[in-house]
C-alpha cells in the first residue's frame, strides 16, 4: 500500500508544480506579445477544441468503441444548458484575466485571480449558508 501511494503523491506534486509553471508562462506570454486579447483567446479555444476532439476519439477507440461521439463532446442533453453556461462563464473569466494581464502589472492581475477562493467562500457563506471554518 505504501509503495503504491508514494508515486501517486510524487506525480501529484509534479503535476501541480507544472501547472503553476505553465500558468506563469502563459501569463508572461500574454503580457509580452502585442496581439489583441480576443485573437489570443480564439487561438486558445481552437487548440482546446482540437485537443478535446482528439481525447474523445482516443477514449472512444480504446475504452468505448460504441460510445456516441456527440455525447462525449457535448455531454448529456439534459445538462447541455448548464455546460453552455459554464463554458460562457469560463470564457468571460479567461477574457477578463487576459485583458487584465495586458493592461496592468502582472503581479496585480495574478493577485486578483488568486483571491478568487476568498470570494467563493464569502459568497457560499452569504448565499448558501455554508460554514467557513478558521482553516480556510
Amino acid at each position: 500500500e505504501e509503495s503504491t501511494r508514494a508515486p501517486c503523491l510524487s506525480l501529484g506534486l509534479v503535476l501541480v508544480t507544472a501547472s503553476a509553471l505553465l500558468f506563469g508562462i502563459v501569463a508572461a506570454f500574454i503580457k509580452a506579445i502585442d496581439v489583441p486579447t480576443l485573437v489570443l483567446q480564439l487561438v486558445r479555444s481552437l487548440i482546446e477544441w482540437l485537443l478535446g476532439i482528439i481525447a474523445a476519439l482516443v477514449y472512444r477507440k480504446k475504452q468505448q468503441p460504441t460510445s456516441n461521439l456527440v455525447l462525449l463532446l457535448f455531454g448529456p442533453a439534459e445538462l447541455r444548458g448548464w455546460l453552455v453556461l459554464r463554458a460562457f462563464l469560463y470564457w468571460v473569466f479567461i477574457a477578463g484575466w487576459w485583458f487584465a494581464l495586458a493592461s496592468m502589472p502582472m503581479g496585480d492581475a495574478t493577485t486578483i485571480v488568486y483571491v478568487g477562493p476568498v470570494f467563493t467562500a464569502t459568497f457560499a457563506f452569504l448565499f448558501l449558508g455554508e460554514t467557513v471554518d478558521w482553516s480556510f
